[in-house]
């Protein structure tokens, strides 16, 4: 082409902006779904082909994506307590709604730690121990024991 004009590619022009964007990973920060979900279950938004070609075109936005997602297992993880910490224990079917609560909850914890396992995952120690359990132990004495 003359004078170092490109030549314009085939296709219609992407829609893709910085709202656009911005909107996307607001969205699935507030979702409890993953992000090919969360675009299908949404007609304003584009469809999940499309944003997996942005993400791959476009560096800038695949890390948004990323940090979006983070924000979102965090916010998943302190939903799950917020329904267990919901339960009104006075309440006469208190033990249904507790053990609905729960299990919700353990699923955001489940999800986000096969997600992020490094992060939400069960940590072992190189012997192949839990770190919470490091070799001691928790023991609940009674007065006579600690005058002893």
């Amino acid at each position: 082409m003359p004078n170092g004009q490109k030549r314009a590619l085939p296709g219609r022009p992407t829609k893709y902006s910085r709202s656009l964007a911005d909107e996307i990973c607001a969205r699935l920060e507030a979702s409890d779904t993953g992000l090919a979900r969360m675009l299908d279950e949404a007609p304003d938004l584009p469809c999940s082909k499309t944003v997996w070609t942005w993400m791959a075109a476009k560096p800038e936005f695949s890390q948004k994506i990323a940090e979006a997602k983070e924000r979102q297992l965090e916010s998943m993880q302190y939903r799950g307590v917020e329904l267990i910490d919901g339960v009104d224990c006075a309440a006469s079917h208190a033990s249904v709604a507790l053990a609905q609560a729960k299990a919700s909850a353990e699923a955001r914890f489940k999800l986000a730690a096969k997600i992020a396992p490094r992060k939400y995952g069960r940590q072992l120690d190189a012997k192949g121990g839990d770190t919470e359990n490091r070799g001691f132990s928790i023991v609940y004495m009674d007065q006579q024991d600690r005058d002893a």
